[in-house]
């Protein structure tokens, strides 16, 4: 992997001065998050003693006391990468020209795990198993909000998902509780599932969304107006809920790696100018 497929992992609740990637921790050690101060102890560092918290301190007492300052130590992350294998997550193989979702996993995954390396970061996959029928991603976030494994505050949780079933508040709640900084990656076809192509008239094979299973199908123009709208309703619904719920999105629509790779960077500019992008 190239070191140019990187992306700077930014906490949602980032403190000036903190590099990427690292969190606060309640233990005390080196940081730049200020925890308090203390009597100087031998062996402290003299670098960290508070000069002109010692003069005023040995000033009122008319002695020598000295100062040291104690910072929040500063620790990497988890990062935790849950990938829904329901049936349309399967779509297309990389030999069509559309979208691949296969594809956008691989990439999107080694693309994680890469940024996450540069950053200190541990990555762990949830294993969802690949149980029969395969869990959605409802399934697999309510499974993340049971793991009796401890996760760190504030760890990173990638969920690579189309999302055309979108959990309910309550699941998405539920793991929000544990502290758990999760960011949706929406994959989806810009032009089957985000909107829907001009195709009246033409056999097309369609998927099931709860089965995978293709069945042939012709539209009249009234159809296919009717999918684009809701293709479109769908998708501005995802991402307002995600924005509601106070999650930062990537929405993928291309296996491209760089289309890939720039919009986890957005993503990244969004966490650090606090608002997404237009």
């Amino acid at each position: 992997m190239s070191d140019t497929l990187t992306f700077p992992l930014l906490p949602r609740r980032r403190v000036a001065g903190r590099t990427f990637g690292a969190m606060r921790s309640r233990a005390r050690g080196y940081g730049t998050d200020l925890a308090g101060a203390r009597p100087y102890r031998p062996g402290d560092d003299v670098r960290r003693i508070d000069w002109r918290a010692s003069a005023r301190l040995s000033s009122a007492r008319g002695s020598d006391d000295f100062v040291v300052r104690e910072h929040l130590t500063e620790e990497a992350t988890r990062v935790i990468l849950v990938i829904d294998h329901s049936p349309t997550m399967e779509l297309y193989p990389p030999e069509f020209p559309w979208l691949s979702k296969p594809a956008v996993v691989t990439e999107a995954c080694a693309m994680i795990q890469e940024s996450a390396l540069q950053a200190g970061c541990a990555v762990e996959y949830l294993d969802d198993g690949l149980g029969e029928p395969p869990e959605s991603i409802a399934d697999l976030l309510a499974r993340l909000a049971r793991e009796e494994r401890a996760l760190p505050s504030g760890a990173f949780v990638f969920l690579l998902s189309d999302f055309l079933a979108f959990p309910g508040d309550d699941v998405w709640r539920e793991a929000l509780d544990r502290s758990l900084d999760l960011v949706p990656v929406v994959i989806q076809d810009p032009v089957w599932e985000q909107s829907f192509p001009d195709a009246a008239g033409a056999v097309l094979p369609l998927a099931d969304q709860a089965t995978g299973r293709v069945s042939h199908v012709r539209l009249s123009r009234e159809d296919v107006r009717e999918r684009r709208e809701e293709n479109r309703a769908r998708l501005r619904r995802i991402l307002d809920r995600s924005e509601a719920l106070g999650l930062d999105y990537v929405l993928i629509s291309s296996h491209d790696s760089g289309h890939v790779l720039a919009a986890f960077i957005e993503w990244a500019m969004v966490r650090h100018q606090g608002a997404r992008l237009a």
